[in-house]
């Protein structure tokens, strides 16, 4: 939620809290901004598996 606009910023603070039905409603109103942020999370959560890997290696 750190990138993008004061409108995603708050777009994705509403997403946090939204019930099922209106999480529904905001991806398929703003599919462009989630499927970015999917993306980013993915790529986010590659990169924190590897450091942690190497973490893990150059402690033994």
């Amino acid at each position: 939620m750190e990138y993008g606009g004061s409108f995603v910023r708050k777009l994705g603070a509403a997403a946090l809290v939204a019930d099922e039905q209106n999480l529904r409603r905001i991806k398929s109103t703003w599919p462009e901004y989630w499927d970015q942020y999917t993306r980013m999370a993915k790529q986010l959560s590659e990169v924190e598996k590897q450091a942690s890997a190497q973490h893990n290696n150059n402690t033994r």
